[in-house]
């Protein structure tokens, strides 16, 4: 078993690499193994596909200044009879992880395929931590004649710098359907920060605004 990890401002960031390969030079440490899922027991536990073996490479660089990380860990998972996949990547460069899923479903008439990012960073020279996370997602169901679909996109930003809390949230929701030629078309927009909501009603130029 490989551990590598390091602490910054009181977090302990450690990739747990399974059996695992490392080749050194002078300055650098190159690494290659397998690990089921370096996220469990946290957060991102829910993000990784449930089977299958995560990939890791990547490198750890160190001179005169602080150490340079680049470590990316992939796994692909298909289900028996190509209905299904998932697919999840993660890097962890510096002060800064990464990590992205994507699952897709394919049975006959119906589909659907959702996206899932995170990114967790932070600056050691302004001392800020910075979280983003975006959500995307499709379903379409058709057959001669008919189509129905539905999109959701959404992302949130957060920023702590100082103490102070900075955030942002969009999302937007659209579907539609279609029938014999004739369509039918809708979407729902919203947005929240640090000063307030505000719901964009369909069909008309009015939106709802609460503040504080």
């Amino acid at each position: 078993m490989v551990n590598l990890g390091y602490k910054v401002a009181g977090i302990d960031l450690t990739i747990p690499a399974g059996s695992a390969s490392l080749q050194y030079s002078p300055g650098v440490l190159a690494l290659h193994g397998g690990h089921d899922n370096p996220f469990k027991g946290t957060p991102l536990e829910k993000f990784a596909p449930k089977t299958g073996e995560i990939d890791l490479k990547g490198y750890v660089t160190w001179g005169t200044g602080a150490p340079h990380w680049d470590v990316t860990g992939t796994m692909t998972n298909r289900v028996t009879g190509g209905f299904m996949s998932s697919t999840m990547a993660y890097t962890l460069k510096d002060y800064t992880l990464t990590a992205t899923s994507a699952y897709t479903a394919d049975v006959y008439i119906a589909k659907a395929d959702f996206n899932a990012s995170f990114s967790l960073g932070y600056d050691q020279h302004a001392r800020a931590f910075s979280l983003n996370a975006g959500l995307t997602a499709h379903v379409q169901v058709g057959t001669d004649g008919f189509n129905l679909h539905g999109d959701l996109s959404a992302n949130v930003n957060m920023t702590i710098y100082r103490g102070n809390l900075d955030f942002r949230g969009d999302a937007t929701l659209s579907g539609g359907v279609t029938v014999f030629g004739i369509s039918s078309d809708m979407s729902l927009s919203a947005h929240v920060d640090n000063h307030g909501f505000r719901f964009d009603l369909p069909g008309t130029s009015t939106d709802l605004m609460v503040r504080w």
